[in-house]
């Protein structure tokens, strides 16, 4: 495969040639649907697995696509342009036939990289679409000293980290069957926030959450994380931060705006 770990991996909408998003490749691996579904849940793009398997059905002309083997892009840093500002590119420099993704030489555009720029008002933890303007040793010292923090919190719970595969942080099902799953969406600034960017499938899991009970769902958000720079390059040792809990988090609507999904606190 060409693209390597570390590089980008751009999302156009389907059925055009708009530019809405990307992501930097962690690694990729083989699965079947279903393991992809128990792995990846909703990082698959797909509210159910009956919807994937139907997806992967169409896209591969299968009647059964249960036992069907797809390549798995895990993915960190996702960024999300609004609707209003995507970037529109030709058919022959993004064919009609690629369906959702495409690697790109960095520079080849210019225009479009140039849209990722940083908006100063939050940075993320985990794969999100805050703090885009940060460097990747920067974002790294936040997330994971927001992480560990959060993980503080909470010394009773058995948590475990699964941010680069599940729409949250950390979870703790270690309780049994009987008892409700926990989990934690975690969210990390420099700064003192009044609003916290949410992905779509953030903002699903959080839904159901609160409509279908299918976890204790928390919000930690760490604020006003100091940064040094550490000896060697782009190296940063993040410390200090204010530390807001919500728990149980019960999403309200009423707090949602529809730039890139962002949650008023």
């Amino acid at each position: 495969m060409k693209l390597r770990p570390g590089a980008y991996f751009y999302f156009k909408k389907r059925g055009s040639h708009s530019v809405m998003g990307r992501g930097r490749l962690v690694r990729s691996e083989f699965k079947t649907v279903s393991d992809a579904w128990d792995v990846f849940g909703l990082g698959n793009g797909a509210p159910t697995l009956s919807y994937l398997e139907s997806q992967v059905s169409s896209v591969l002309g299968l009647e059964d696509s249960g036992n069907a083997e797809i390549q798995c892009m895990i993915l960190e840093n996702i960024e999300w342009l609004p609707r209003s500002y995507a970037y529109e590119l030709s058919e022959n420099e993004f064919p009609g036939n690629v369906m959702a993704m495409k690697y790109f030489e960095r520079g080849e555009f210019p225009g479009l990289e140039g849209m990722f720029k940083p908006e100063n008002d939050a940075e993320p933890v985990r794969r999100r679409s805050q703090g885009r303007g940060l460097s990747p040793g920067k974002r790294k010292a936040i997330e994971e000293w927001a992480v560990r923090l959060a993980t503080k919190r909470f010394p009773e719970l058995d948590l475990q980290d699964v941010g680069l595969t599940k729409s949250w942080d950390l979870e703790d099902d270690t309780s049994g069957e009987s008892s409700m799953p926990i989990r934690i969406e975690v969210k990390g600034s420099t700064l003192q926030l009044d609003k916290i960017t949410l992905t779509d499938n953030e903002v699903e899991h959080a839904k159901k959450a609160r409509d279908e009970g299918i976890c204790r769902l928390i919000l930690v958000v760490v604020e006003k994380i100091e940064l040094d720079a550490g000896d060697g390059e782009d190296e940063w040792i993040a410390s200090g931060g204010e530390v807001r809990v919500f728990d149980p988090w019960v999403i309200d609507d009423g707090g949602l705006e529809p730039t890139q999904w962002r949650y008023r606190l």
